[in-house]
């Protein structure tokens, strides 16, 4: 069977990525924040498709959060230092750095628990949280308020989940 095919799109979108910063530095950002949301939108369908034909793998799903954190967190800085958006999105990458700090910390031969419901529809807000500000709409401090106290209940979880054995849904 394909079993490359869900990590293929995984990978892709760190060329959607890329492509997203190239334009961001070449004053083009309507076409980098287009860039941005196919990159981030694809990150749905691939976990999707690893499901659908049964080759979810323990390395598929590392790879999956190591690009996700890249995205986001590189998303994020590079918006803000084109003063695209506000510095107070900095809060949006609550669970991002939880979830790295997490990743470093897991225990060598133990599975990465599933990010469960919060943690993604945090992931969820946090997309469209970065689209909100981009736009300018008003309110987006409650968006990035929502977002971090999420995160950081995400966060949390995980690193409790590694000293107690638990999943991140039970914090």
């Amino acid at each position: 069977m394909h079993t490359w095919l869900a990590n293929a799109v995984t990978v892709s979108r760190l060329f959607f990525f890329a492509g997203c910063i190239w334009q961001l530095g070449s004053g083009h950002p309507i076409s980098a924040i287009v860039l941005f949301s196919v990159a981030w939108g694809l990150d749905a369908i691939d976990g999707t498709i690893a499901r659908l034909i049964g080759q979810e793998t323990s390395m598929g799903s590392q790879l999956d959060k190591i690009i996700d954190r890249m995205i986001i967190i590189g998303s994020v800085v590079f918006l803000i230092r084109y003063e695209y958006l506000p510095p107070m999105s900095v809060f949006l990458l609550v669970k991002d750095i939880g979830l790295s700090i997490a990743l470093h910390l897991k225990p060598a031969g133990t599975s990465f628990p599933s990010a469960g419901t919060f943690g993604k529809l945090t992931s969820v807000f946090q997309g469209i949280g970065i689209l909100y500000l981009f736009f300018g709409f008003s309110g987006g401090v409650y968006i990035v308020i929502l977002v971090a106290l999420l995160g950081g209940y995400v966060a949390v979880g995980y690193l409790i989940s590694f000293c107690f054995l638990s999943s991140p849904d039970t914090v």
